[in-house]
């Protein structure tokens, strides 16, 4: 017993001692105080757990100042969870009435965060619209960046899009603005059309803030005179392996500027060199020695590598990529990661927060695969599956897709539950719970024969995107509608030099995005030769609204379309308020 004791006496000193040595944490007490919890988790950073707290509260059982302060935090949290369509639930839906009595500084970063959202999903009118409205508040603000802010949002508008809004916008403000976009889409092959029909607009609208400031793009228009070059050199594979794909460039290119004649623009004078009976160092001195004061090519990816080492006598635009750069050199390819963000904020205006990835197992594939995780995978977007397919083995593709989709998963816990049950048993598999929409990289004839089996494996309603590729197989849509893809205006049937095209050359076929490229070749030319900032540069062009990087890269922004029973047919881009419900 004495014994018994003493372990007991030694182990109560040990307790004792352990607590006079621990040091003591304290926590701030937000029983009770969900707001306040939340706004802590924010202070320092942990925007998930923010959200999470404030999940378990209901909105309708706070007192209205409380409901405000849920609102800014929920909209806070979702653009640091990089989720936009959240952000614009909260700031633009129904609960937008209790923002009204806020002050204005609070007003003012409100509307900066809807600006955010809006851009984030592509929709430039909204993003525009609240510019507009918010500029006459923003007493100390920088006006020429927010009016280059504004021209950039309308500037990315199709003159359709324009067109519908002229007719039904009612502030004069946005009007002027609209007014500005339309002519310069419709003259924009024309410099000097363009110049003289500004300077009409700012007579017409000598009040509008944007006649006192132009934004600078246009600004660069109507300057001291445009100064362009009026010769043009041409370097591409008019023989050999690429002779088609150079001649496709170089009729697309010749189409726009016959446009551009018939537009009343300058003539230019073009020398055009083979770059398959030539070294492009030999036709780059070729160019010098002529007067050429741009030079337009090479297409091969070899042939740019060499262009890297040449002089910056000449600035060059190369109808290819690569990671390198140099100063004077405009590199425009028709990359297929452009694809992404239009497909990737028209999930995240739908709701979804979980995608997938189908895609052929090879390089191509596993670019694309790397270019989806790392343009949609954040803090609040994940990606559940990614599955290659063997193009030359079809019989897999239907495990490919039962996999991805988790159906092999669903079939496999009812085999081992009529196991343990020693019967047999009727079941239905499921595919996954957390999967919202489905990303697939295939050739019209792949995803052909991929789509109908999703529909076979109880994914028919299963959203799937896919890439512009898909949106030249007029011939090949019978199975595919109901995805949405990116498409390009020249595939919308949005750039009249197509028919012109096709009237000359027939059936442009698989080379239709070279002739796109073609035309908007000619009009990077014409632009970047009087260009005083190629960074303000913007081209609503065949192949995208084309805008140019701080590395002289050219990036596409393509539009939204869906396959139904009449092909394919543009997404409307104008919509109120698409964000708050899912699909």
């Amino acid at each position: 017993m004495k014994l018994v004791h003493k372990i007991l006496l030694v182990l109560f000193v040990a307790i004792i001692a352990g607590c006079a040595t621990t040091p003591r944490t304290t926590t701030p007490d937000f029983s009770g105080d969900p707001i306040a919890q939340a706004q802590s988790y924010v202070n320092a950073g942990r925007y998930q757990d923010a959200r999470n707290v404030l999940l378990q509260e209901s909105i309708q059982s706070l007192s209205i100042a409380d409901q405000t302060d849920y609102v800014l935090l929920r909209a806070e949290i979702a653009q640091q969870l990089d989720n936009p369509a959240e952000v614009l639930t909260w700031l633009s839906g129904e609960y937008v009435y209790l923002l009204d009595s806020l002050p204005q500084a609070e007003l003012i970063r409100i509307s900066e965060q809807r600006i955010w959202a809006h851009e984030q999903l592509l929709q430039w009118y909204q993003a525009a619209r609240e510019r507009v409205f918010i500029a006459p508040l923003l007493v100390d603000a920088d006006m020429q960046a927010v009016h280059d802010a504004i021209w950039r949002n309308l500037a990315s508008l199709e003159s359709s899009d324009i067109e519908q809004l002229m007719m039904n916008e009612s502030s004069p403000d946005l009007t002027g603005w609209l007014s500005l976009a339309q002519l310069y889409k419709r003259w924009q092959a024309s410099p000097e059309q363009l110049s003289a029909s500004i300077t009409l607009w700012r007579q017409r609208f000598n009040n509008h803030p944007a006649a006192e400031l132009l934004p600078t793009e246009l600004m660069q228009i109507t300057g001291a005179g445009l100064v362009m070059g009026d010769t043009v050199g041409i370097a591409l594979p008019l023989s050999g392996a690429l002779k088609a794909s150079g001649e496709a460039v170089l009729n697309g290119f010749m189409a726009a500027y016959y446009e551009h004649l018939q537009a009343g623009g300058t003539a230019i004078e073009l020398v055009i060199a083979d770059t398959e009976k030539s070294t492009i160092t030999d036709i780059y001195q070729q160019f010098a020695s002529s007067g050429v004061s741009m030079m337009v090519g090479p297409l091969r990816q070899e042939k740019l590598l060499e262009v890297l080492s040449l002089p910056q006598d000449l600035p060059i635009i190369a109808l290819n990529q690569t990671s390198q750069h140099r100063p004077g050199l405009y590199q425009f390819a028709l990359a297929p990661e452009h694809d992404l963000p239009i497909i990737l904020a028209d999930a995240k205006a739908r709701g979804f927060d979980n995608g997938a990835i189908i895609y052929p197992a090879n390089s191509y594939g596993e670019r694309m695969r790397r270019a989806f995780y790392s343009q949609w995978q954040t803090q609040e977007f994940g990606i559940v599956g990614d599955e290659a397919f063997e193009q030359t083995d079809r019989r897999s593709w239907l495990d490919n897709v039962q996999s991805l989709l988790g159906v092999d998963a669903s079939n496999l816990r009812a085999r081992r539950l009529a196991a343990n049950l020693g019967t047999s048993l009727e079941t239905t598999a499921r595919i996954r719970q957390d999967l919202d929409f489905v990303l697939m990289v295939a050739s019209p004839e792949e995803a052909q024969l991929l789509k109908p089996l999703f529909n076979q494996q109880f994914a028919e309603n299963m959203p799937i995107y896919g890439l512009s590729t898909l949106a030249t197989a007029n011939r090949q849509l019978t199975d595919l509608q109901g995805m949405r893809l990116a498409a390009t205006p020249w595939q919308l049937n949005q750039y009249p030099i197509e028919s012109t095209l096709a009237r000359t050359h027939g059936d442009l076929g698989v080379y239709q995005g070279l002739y796109a490229m073609g035309a908007d070749t000619f009009a990077l030319q014409l632009r970047l030769s009087w260009a005083q900032d190629p960074s303000a540069v913007r081209i609503l062009g065949a192949t995208g609204s084309l805008t140019i990087d701080e590395f002289g890269r050219v990036q596409r922004q393509l539009s939204m379309a869906e396959i139904n029973e009449r092909g394919v047919q543009a997404l409307p881009t104008i919509q109120q308020n698409p964000f708050s419900t899912r699909e």
